[in-house]
């Protein structure tokens, strides 16, 4: 029997059975046919209504579409625009280049992927609406970039943020200025499509950054004036950091929320601040002298992410005027061994702590700091021994290592050997007052110096000049005492730390009075031929004359070993500026 009696034969068979059955087996076949014929009239040609550029590749082969792209280039230049500005960027500038082979290649790929049915919805939806292809194109990603960065630098207005500050006690709110800025991203985005598009100008999207609205701006005020006076005082064993209201109001934003990046900002200075490792001891004697020494201490590492969370929460319980005692949270590591069991001589633990700031200060002063106090680290005082600060200094002059700084002498600022050496007798005398050492003999500073007075009140100072006057204590404790000295120049800061061993003593001082304020005289501007010409310094800054006094009280048990107190009489002093004459 022949094929076709064959099918007929089926087509009978199925038709008495069921007639809808022949007829889903006829639909099937037409749609088997249908796809077949139109895949072999585009076996190698592009399907329908696949378009590059507004350029209809519909049937072409590769090599047709190739040719009908080629005579297709980029444009000679690309405009950015504004509705007020335009900037013209040349294509060669860039190495711009259009890919025709690539471009035809992508064209030709569409409908022919591995997934059948991918390939049947790209085509249909193709038939329902054009499928346009960008140019594929290279060009240099360096130089578009710098181009980008030309635009913005015209283009972008900083924006001046609306500012809430504390000045003397009043709240002061400045006006902002809403900003502009080019979104760099999506103008990256916009001309990489209009490439591939073929298209030449292109609008620069511009957006505004604004600045605070009246509802946020009254909210901060009201908050920042719960700020007036107060302040956050942190404390880890000697070290503390007092953020005051003009700090605090740096943390607020609108809206009841903070400012994380600007506490964070805070929070990374005091960890840093209060960081140590651990502290193993160590103990070197030789030739009357501790060589090397230090003590047991456990490291200390600050919990950032809790001290973050406890100032956002404190802030916002402050009334004006309050002062907020803080710990800093921090974790603790031990030291293996104690202090005491790598020195027989009794050095124990710490007894007292002094310290000083000297910001600011000239190199020349600096350097003579760190000498001086490297003459006095290491010095051991033996029970009963009065200790004289001119006498373990010794010679302070160019010959002995010290150099040229500004001194204070006959009631004027004068270059002079070893300036800066009373920062360390100074720094000693408040080692001294915490140990509770009995104090032999102490002068304060003719004036008042800024720099024995950054992080102290005034009446802490003690000036030295061999052979008068000098700093002397006595060491009236059951054991030797061991003066350590730290000088740390990056924080331009010097510690002086006295160990032994502790009688049970409690040393306290009294908040300084000062009475009888005079005013300062006029400026007065002196020639430095280390300066060069033209240059003029403020080495000294205008400071009322005062009469300080504090009281000074040690006791052990039931007893009295000092009760003293410690008068200064500071000159008012003037401003000094240093002019350069130097060639």
């Amino acid at each position: 029997m022949s094929k076709p009696k064959k099918i007929k034969k089926i087509f009978n068979f199925l038709n008495r059975q069921n007639p809808l059955a022949v007829l889903a087996v006829l639909f099937l076949l037409e749609a088997v046919f249908v796809a077949t014929s139109y895949h072999l009239i585009f076996w190698n040609r592009i399907y329908p209504n696949i378009m590059v550029a507004n350029i209809n590749l519909t049937g072409k082969t590769e090599l047709e579409a190739q040719k009908l792209l080629a005579s297709i280039s980029p444009s000679p230049t690309i405009t950015l625009i504004t509705p007020d500005k335009q900037f013209v960027l040349k294509s060669r500038d860039i190495d711009l280049q259009y890919d025709t082979n690539q471009t035809v290649r992508q064209a030709f790929l569409i409908g022919r992927s591995e997934s059948a049915v991918s390939n049947f919805t790209v085509k249909w939806q193709a038939l329902q609406q054009p499928v346009q292809l960008p140019f594929a194109y290279s060009y240099n990603q360096e130089r578009l970039t710098q181009f980008f960065q030309k635009v913005s630098n015209e283009i972008d207005i900083p924006v001046i943020q609306t500012s809430i500050e504390i000045q003397k006690g009043q709240v002061i709110v400045k006006s902002g200025q809403a900003g502009l800025e080019v979104d760099k991203e999506i103008l990256a985005q916009n001309v990489k499509n209009a490439l591939g598009a073929g298209q030449h100008k292109i609008a620069i999207p511009v957006k505004t950054n604004a600045v605070f609205s009246a509802s946020q701006i009254e909210e901060l005020r009201t908050r920042t004036q719960n700020l007036v006076g107060a302040s956050l005082a942190f404390t880890q064993e000697e070290n503390n950091v007092i953020l005051s209201d003009s700090d605090l109001v740096k943390f607020l934003a609108p809206d009841q929320t903070f400012n994380q990046n600007k506490i964070k900002e805070q929070v990374e200075k005091i960890a840093a601040q209060f960081y140590r490792p651990v502290q193993e001891p160590t103990f070197r004697f030789e030739n009357g002298k501790v060589t090397e020494f230090k003590p047991a201490k456990d490291g200390i590492e600050v919990d950032k992410e809790k001290l973050i969370k406890d100032i956002a929460t404190t802030i916002d319980t402050l009334t004006p005027g309050q002062k907020v005692p803080m710990d800093i949270p921090v974790t603790k590591t031990k030291s293996k061994l104690t202090t005491n069991q790598v020195n027989n001589i009794g050095l124990n633990e710490l007894i007292g702590r002094g310290w000083s700031q000297f910001k600011g200060s000239a190199p020349a002063r600096v350097h003579n700091i760190a000498l001086a106090a490297s003459k006095l680290n290491g010095i051991l005082i033996k029970p009963g021994e009065v200790f004289s600060f001119n006498q373990a200094l010794g010679d302070v002059s160019v010959f002995t290592g010290f150099q040229q700084a500004y001194i204070i002498k006959n009631g004027r600022t004068i270059l002079g050997d070893g300036g800066g050496v009373c920062q360390v007798s100074s720094t000693l005398f408040r080692a001294a007052l915490a140990a509770g050492l009995p104090i032999i003999e102490r002068r304060a500073h003719s004036f008042r110096v800024s720099y024995y007075e950054q992080n102290s009140t005034p009446g802490f100072d003690a000036t030295v000049f061999d052979p008068s006057p000098d700093f002397k204590i006595k060491n009236d404790t059951p054991a030797y005492i061991l003066l350590q000295a730290t000088v740390d120049t990056k924080n331009a800061s010097l510690v002086f730390e006295i160990y032994g061993t502790s009688d049970g003593r409690v040393a306290t001082t009294s908040k300084p009075r000062v009475w009888d304020i005079k005013p300062p005289p006029p400026d007065l501007y002196q020639d430095d031929p280390t300066l060069p010409t033209g240059t003029v310094k403020q080495v000294e800054h205008r400071v009322n004359g005062a009469k300080v006094a504090f009281d000074y009280k040690v006791i052990r048990g039931g007893g009295v070993l000092q009760d003293k107190t410690f008068y200064s009489t500071y000159q008012p002093w003037q401003a000094v500026y240093l002019r350069g004459t130097a060639q």
